[in-house]
């Protein structure tokens, strides 16, 4: 018996003989009809074939497309414009706090303001004040610090009249007293500003 494997362009027959008698002949394989190893057909296109997206179904993995992408909930997420306000304009200095502006502290600078008969003294307000009396003057706590806040106040006051300061305001044991013929160094300390548990310490220096 004899086995014999012959190729032409087409394909590829074997040949078994016994004796002198064929006893198969089959092909084995057979290739495109463009010989020299080229395929039938590309996803069902012969000839040069050029695939696309659209020739080709997605199945378990997706193709990119923008609207995808923006459809996608956590990218929407990460890349939404957050709008934030333009801080007030009125001379002061701000910084970001959560959705909104905080006020900066730092010494605001009021060079004179003349006060007589009752006064608030707003401690939202300037933190360095020079008072010029004018008449006997009362000062009264208005905008106290709240919660854990605290702030401290610095004033020059001059003014040959009675002053009168706030009675929630404790005195450091060694102060002058108010002295209206000479200028008069103060300087105020809240440390609880919340009603009825006012702790508000005050030094008073003769100059």
């Amino acid at each position: 018996m004899s086995i014999t494997i012959q190729r032409d362009v087409q394909e590829v027959l074997i040949t078994i003989q016994r004796d002198t008698t064929i006893v198969e002949l089959q092909p084995i394989l057979k290739v495109g009809s463009g010989g020299g190893g080229a395929v039938d057909s590309v996803n069902g296109k012969v000839g040069v074939v050029v695939l696309t997206t659209t020739d080709i179904s997605e199945g378990t993995n997706e193709y990119y497309t923008e609207a995808k992408v923006s459809a996608n909930t956590s990218v929407a997420l990460n890349t939404a414009k957050v709008t934030f306000p333009e801080a007030p304009n009125d001379g002061l200095q701000y910084g970001r706090q959560s959705e909104g502006w905080t006020e900066i502290e730092g010494k605001n600078f009021r060079l004179t303001q003349s006060i007589t008969g009752a006064t608030n003294l707003d401690w939202a307000d300037d933190d360095v004040i020079v008072y010029t009396l004018t008449g006997a003057s009362t000062l009264t706590d208005i905008n106290l610090p709240q919660g854990t806040n605290t702030d401290i106040k610095e004033f020059l006051v001059t003014g040959n009249f009675a002053l009168t300061l706030p009675v929630a305001w404790t005195p450091l044991p060694n102060n002058d007293a108010y002295d209206g013929a000479t200028d008069n160094h103060i300087i105020v300390s809240c440390i609880n500003g919340n009603t009825g548990s006012e702790v508000i310490i005050y030094s008073l220096t003769n100059l």
